[in-house]
């Protein structure tokens, strides 16, 4: 088994999630990717789920406001 930086084989967790949000996280996945590949050496490597097009972090007041745009369309 992997460890994953784990400090003792009982702090893993599993966490069930739906198709649904699977099939979007892949597709997301595959957009950062292309995104990536554009950018070359440019995108910033951070390996974060939701992230600037340039691979950064995005500022929580950000996220929240695109959030609730998308939320309310």
């Amino acid at each position: 088994m992997k460890s994953f930086g784990l400090l003792s084989y009982n702090t893993l967790r599993v966490v069930y999630v739906p198709d649904a949000l699977l099939s979007s996280l892949r597709a997301h996945r595959e957009c950062v990717l292309r995104e990536r590949a554009v950018l070359g050496d440019k995108y910033l490597p951070c390996d974060l789920v939701v992230c600037t097009k340039g691979g950064n972090w995005v500022h929580p007041n950000k996220f929240r406001r695109a959030f609730k745009v998308t939320v309310d369309q």
